[in-house]
């Protein structure tokens, strides 16, 4: 009896109301060097409205693609992200975001990493680039380009002792993801509302637990970076949510008593009080991209402080 080649890596892509972007992120995975029936591509329709059930069927036929279509009626970033890895048959599991393009050789990259790279990481990330929807603003300081989710850490394979990759190009050993508990759906983005984070906590505990994070540039992904992000409401709205997530995370990770939460947000209270400058940044119109920037640590810090006062995860 022949044997069958078992799957090697699963490609996790949660969307929801993207079909355009979809279509050309997996049709990059269509021509992807790895061998076709080593790799899977799994689809979580987060209760879309548009065509993503017909892109991903279309796929199916047209490019032979082993591709699964999996319909959630909740939009949850992070449910989705279970859904899918908790489906995977691969032995890696490598999420990307709806609105990526992968480069040719990027699963073959992945694979050889998890296999040949000493010793064997348990997280492994790459370059993203961004795909200009318009031409980027003169405001736009690259300290900001994180909160697009870009990511140029280092021109070599690497590993990262304190940075981590984004879920836009992010791969994992399968078994990690199901040891420590998957994506934590406090977690994400749901509606408005722009939690971010979504990936960072189980990253930070399968790092904790001492597995490495490996860097390769060459397994890059293109981002598509519309042009409605490229307006400062929706920077200062995201450093927002980023704070408000970070201070979620804090909560979900160090598990704080009474006396250390308390103590966490008197840091906070105590420096704006040293520094009342922070509300003047609030309300100053600028296009200083240095003076921008701070202004979006500004929000990302006040954010932090409603954050701790979350009630829907219980510390």
């Amino acid at each position: 009896m022949t044997q069958i080649q078992k799957i090697l890596i699963s490609v996790v892509i949660a969307t929801h109301n993207r079909d355009f972007y979809l279509d050309k992120a997996i049709y990059s995975l269509s021509i992807q060097t790895l061998a076709k029936e080593s790799y899977e591509v799994i689809i979580i329709d987060n209760a879309s409205t548009d065509k993503t059930k017909e892109i991903a069927e279309k796929h199916l036929t047209s490019n032979s693609l082993n591709l699964h279509y999996v319909y959630s009626s909740e939009p949850s970033a992070n449910k989705a992200r279970n859904i899918g890895w908790q489906k995977a048959q691969g032995k890696y599991v490598v999420f990307m975001d709806d609105d990526a393009i992968a480069v040719q050789e990027w699963l073959e990259r992945i694979v050889s990493g998890f296999q040949n790279v000493s010793p064997s990481p348990g997280i492994i990330g790459g370059k993203v680039v961004p795909i200009w929807e318009k031409e980027p603003p003169d405001w736009l300081h690259p300290k900001l380009y994180g909160a697009l989710s870009l990511i140029d850490y280092s021109p070599e394979k690497t590993f990262l002792d304190k940075k981590l990759p984004f879920s836009v190009n992010m791969s994992f050993q399968k078994t990690l993801l199901a040891q420590y508990g998957g994506f934590d759906i406090a977690l994400g983005r749901k509606g408005d509302k722009l939690l971010s984070g979504d990936e960072t906590a189980i990253a930070i505990r399968i790092r904790n637990a001492g597995y490495k994070v490996y860097y390769d540039p060459a397994i890059e992904v293109g981002h598509h970076i519309p042009s409605g992000r490229l307006n400062q409401s929706w920077f200062t709205k995201r450093y927002y949510w980023g704070g408000y997530s970070d201070a979620l995370m804090w909560r979900i990770l160090e598990k704080p008593t009474p006396l250390q939460w308390v103590k966490q947000l008197g840091t906070y209270i105590y420096g704006f009080l040293r520094n009342p400058s922070h509300i003047f940044y609030i309300r100053k119109e600028t296009y200083n991209p240095e003076v921008f920037w701070f202004k979006c640590i500004v929000y990302a810090r006040i954010g932090y402080i409603r954050g701790l006062f979350d009630s829907s995860k219980n510390s």
